[in-house]
């Protein structure tokens, strides 16, 4: 097995080893909207994605990065162990799993009353706004395993030797609040090809996201590997900002 499976899924292994009990996690009950799931009613990974990220608001958890600082996400793994559909009510729950001197990892399961079952691990960045550069939390947050460490470096390589490109045009419909494309928006392009078609048959799958930098609005480009395992977006004649791969 390659060595970058066991790096990146080492959070998601390791769940059932944290000593927080699952009555002591925050939770929230929502329900899919089938306006984000395909004709067979499966959630599509982007509808995943936004449904964690309002969980986060509904339950207002406390994410503080150092002061002066912003959170940035760094890397996220997804792990569908049997897919959500239309109209499912999920109950969705989330703790703190890692953190570092500039980094921590926040941990969300969803589970349905139809079986739906996802994990996901979501590796942060402390950042100053205005040099980029990763700032040290003032103090580490109370996680759920203090004595885990999690790679936060990042894997994913360029797009190799006969790929093939598209142009992806930048809704401001993708623009969230911050004024950049938002996270969710490389899930709706994996989505949007051969990969995400082919990957999201069956009962579940595995799925990592990189980011390396923002995209804004304006024109991108959507790059597609030759085995049809991951994509790439970023802007025309640049380094990729981001990328998905199924793992």
């Amino acid at each position: 097995m390659p060595s970058f499976r066991v790096d990146r899924f080492d959070s998601l292994r390791r769940v059932q080893d944290a000593p927080l009990g699952q009555s002591d996690r925050p939770t929230v009950t929502l329900r899919v909207p089938p306006a984000g799931c395909e004709p067979d009613r499966r959630a599509r990974l982007d509808t995943i994605v936004r449904l964690c990220d309002v969980a986060l608001w509904d339950l207002d958890v406390p994410m503080e990065p150092a002061p002066g600082a912003v959170w940035v996400v760094r890397r996220t793994v997804l792990e569908v162990q049997r897919w959500p559909v239309a109209a499912e009510t999920l109950s969705v729950s989330t703790w703190a799993s890692a953190a570092g001197r500039v980094w921590a990892e926040r941990r969300i399961d969803l589970t349905g009353q139809c079986g739906a079952g996802v994990r996901l691990a979501t590796l942060w960045a402390s950042v100053d706004p205005i040099s980029g550069r990763p700032t040290r939390l003032s103090g580490l947050p109370g996680v759920a395993d203090p004595r885990r460490r999690v790679p936060i470096g990042l894997t994913h390589l360029e797009p190799p030797d006969g790929s093939t490109s598209h142009l992806w045009p930048i809704r401001r419909s993708d623009i969230d609040v911050l004024n950049h494309v938002n996270n969710s928006v490389i899930w709706t392009a994996w989505e949007d090809t051969e990969c995400g078609a082919v990957a999201s048959v069956g009962a579940g799958g595995r799925f990592e996201t990189e980011y390396r930098s923002q995209l804004f609005h304006g024109p991108c480009e959507l790059t597609r590997s030759p085995d049809g395992t991951q994509v790439w977006l970023g802007v025309p004649g640049e380094r990729p900002a981001v990328s998905v791969r199924s793992v």
